[in-house]
């Protein structure tokens, strides 16, 4: 006997939970096939009464911000408003005054990739980080 399960739950996408917040709708259980990817699903009112479905891509679930994702915007905002390169031994003591350690630094610095330039090369003695 073929069976399917589908689940339909809704998707916290801010810090406060919203009951009537977007959905997602997803295969949880089947012996039919491969499994689809989940779409996304949204109740939208219909004047007067009822309510029309909105298909799409699912919802993203919300996460907290973690330490890593504080120190990468303190790492671009300490970046921008110097307004020039400053070495990352620098980099790293103003950051352990804001509270962050020499690996959450490097870490953030990593993530950003391409927003922070080396101006002389990574192991180079004179090397400054500078905002893209």
């Amino acid at each position: 006997m073929a069976r399917s399960v589908l689940g339909l739950s809704v998707v916290q996408t801010g810090p406060e939970p919203d009951r009537n917040g977007p959905r997602r709708l997803e295969l949880i259980k089947s012996n039919l096939a491969r499994y689809p990817p989940p779409i996304g699903v949204e109740f939208l009112p219909q004047h007067p009464k009822g309510v029309v479905l909105k298909y799409g891509a699912p919802p993203e679930q919300y996460r907290k911000p973690t330490k890593a994702d504080e120190c990468e915007n303190w790492l671009l905002q300490t970046l921008e408003e110097a307004g020039e390169p400053i070495k990352p031994g620098d980099v790293v003591k103003l950051a352990k005054k804001a509270g962050f350690g020499r690996a959450t630094v490097y870490r953030a610095r990593e993530v950003l990739g391409e927003k922070i330039r080396d101006t002389e090369g990574r192991k180079c003695p004179g090397n400054m980080w500078e905002v893209v």
